[in-house]
């Protein structure tokens, strides 16, 4: 394989446009004969900050069928669907790393100021601590 060789692409989803864009840009980049997965997070609040609440089954699975029917409506069907939950930049890379993933193709939202200081960056922390190269679109 070569250095330029995507045989496995991880895409995180948040239902955005920019979403739908990170997809086509991934299926553009992985090799043929590899494989895209696409990852939404439900976001869980850090145990200690407020009452943890672990995601039920059944929300599990809400959120795989949401997924899917964002796959569907953007007309992409050769993706791998992936529900985890957690913090997101730690739990995409942590799928990354479970994927053994070449490449994590990522949207940027664009926050700057007050609200990336309060919200923080997902693309941020994932580029920080991914294992793998990460391509971020900026909106």
């Amino acid at each position: 394989m070569t250095a330029l060789a995507r045989q496995t692409v991880l895409v995180p989803v948040d239902y955005s446009t920019e979403s739908q864009h990170a997809l086509v840009v991934g299926r553009e980049v992985v090799t043929p004969g590899g494989v895209v997965h696409a990852v939404h997070v439900l976001h869980v609040a850090p145990v200690g900050t407020v009452p943890h609440l672990a995601t039920s089954p059944e929300q599990m699975a809400r959120g795989q069928q949401e997924l899917e029917q964002f796959l569907s409506e953007a007309g992409i069907s050769d993706v791998k669907a992936n529900i985890v939950e957690g913090d997101p930049g730690h739990e995409i890379v942590k799928l990354a790393e479970q994927l053994h993933a070449d490449l994590i193709v990522m949207p940027s939202h664009g926050r700057t100021g007050l609200a990336h200081i309060l919200i923080g960056s997902v693309a941020e922390r994932v580029v920080r601590l991914a294992h793998c190269p990460v391509l971020v679109l900026r909106k």
